[in-house]
């Protein structure tokens, strides 16, 4: 638990993706199919998004994940979630990174 801000906060879980070269347009899209059945199977989730980058510079990361959870405990079930992790494995197959940001939505988000 968090000293300062206690358990009782909705937390936002970013994940974006760059994609090897070599990773199809239909891995990239089963990809986003598992992404989107989370909600169903994984508890905690409040809202679920994905989007796709639309400069596709090289500095750009190709897709992003971003999860809405209740709070800190959410954030640990969503991350120990077997479903979760095998997402997240066949998703590090696919990219030559992953980037994970999770953070505290103030009380005005």
């Amino acid at each position: 638990m968090d000293k300062c801000w206690g358990e009782s906060r909705m937390i936002e879980h970013i994940a974006l993706f760059k994609f090897k070269p070599t990773t199809s347009i239909a891995e990239r899209q089963r990809l986003i199919a598992h992404l989107r059945q989370l909600p169903e199977m994984v508890e905690g989730i409040v809202k679920l998004a994905i989007r796709r980058d639309i400069l596709g510079t090289d500095d750009s990361f190709d897709l992003g994940l971003f999860v809405t959870l209740a709070d800190r405990t959410g954030l640990r079930q969503y991350g120990a979630s077997q479903q979760r992790q095998a997402v997240s494995t066949y998703a590090r197959r696919l990219c030559d990174q992953v980037v994970l940001f999770d953070y505290e939505l103030d009380e005005t988000e």
